[in-house]
């Protein structure tokens, strides 16, 4: 189930609400000994997650299915995805933050009102330790808890109501998005050519689709270390194309050209690999201002990469 994204829902005490969380959607499937992880866009896990993986083996359940976000947390116990992103190089925990529980054996709860199915999730995580924890959520002065995760750092909340079956794979209005800093996903449709002593590339060219068409969305060239620039290279060369697949380019002049317009340090791609990138506005012509890359979204299509 997805969340819409819109301003805070009334202060009607119909609505709890969470921490957003900035990492990877995780489903965690438990039966018997065997266990799965999956992706939201139906990529395995296991090898991703190893820690867990033993972690949900280890409930005292024979069988459930839970809904989550895996998170790497830094020094103030914040999630980043960047710190996902780079979880090799760090030393930094990666937990699973549970928020909803779908299957209690072979029982389906999807039906059952959320706030039942958050009591039933309670029961199963009793017992449970790191990485697994239990995604705290509070139903009282909504505009209260807001500004505490504000102020704490979280990327957001989301916002549900309490009576809310799980819709899978549908984006309700019965769960909310609240973002407190821009920032999004985005297609990689190209690359610029590196400069000075950058190597591999400058800087991905972005897009988002509206309805079938890609349009054009910026450049970004801050976020990556040395180990990003090199990986995300290797996995854009295979993709290259000789046209651009969106259909407007905005040279640094902030004259507007046709598709097809090939800059002379860019490299085109297919527009199959996403971006997470943060940035501070959007300008009147529709180009991200400050933005700085994230990570790579193994786990959205790009086809589902829409301007929020």
């Amino acid at each position: 189930m997805k969340a819409a994204i819109a301003p805070a829902p009334p202060d009607n005490g119909l609505w709890l609400y969470e921490v957003k969380f900035d990492g990877f959607r995780v489903l965690a499937i438990k039966n018997g000994k065997d266990v799965e992880l999956w992706s939201r866009n139906q990529k395995p896990l296991n090898g991703r997650f190893p820690g867990l993986v033993e972690a949900v083996a280890r409930l005292p359940i024979k069988s459930c299915l839970l809904d989550g976000e895996a998170c790497s947390l830094d020094h103030q116990g914040r999630s980043s995805f960047q710190l996902l992103q780079n979880q090799a190089e760090t030393e930094h925990p990666v937990v699973y933050y549970a928020f909803d529980l779908l299957f209690e054996g072979s029982t389906d709860l999807r039906q059952r009102p959320l706030i039942e199915r958050k009591k039933r999730l309670e029961s199963v995580l009793i017992q449970a330790a790191d990485p697994i924890r239990l995604s705290t959520f509070f139903t009282e002065n909504p505009k209260n808890i807001l500004e505490k995760m504000k102020s704490a750092g979280a990327e957001g909340s989301i916002a549900k109501l309490m009576t809310s079956a799980y819709e899978t794979g549908h984006r309700s209005g019965t769960w909310v998005k609240i973002k407190f800093h821009k920032g999004q996903e985005f297609v990689i449709v190209g690359y610029t050519q590196p400069k000075k002593s950058r190597q591999y590339f400058g800087a991905l060219i972005l897009g988002y689709y509206r309805g079938k068409r890609l349009i054009f969305a910026g450049r970004v060239g801050t976020g990556f270390n040395d180990n990003a620039l090199k990986m995300i290279y290797s996995k854009l060369k295979p993709l290259e194309i000789p046209q651009p697949m969106v259909e407007e380019i905005q040279e640094p002049s902030g004259r507007w050209r046709p598709r097809g317009w090939k800059a002379a340090d860019s490299h085109w791609v297919k527009p199959q690999l996403v971006a997470q990138v943060q940035f501070t506005e959007w300008t009147a012509d529709g180009i991200l201002r400050h933005p700085s890359f994230q990570g790579l979204r193994e786990d959205k299509r790009a086809l589902d990469v829409v301007r929020e």
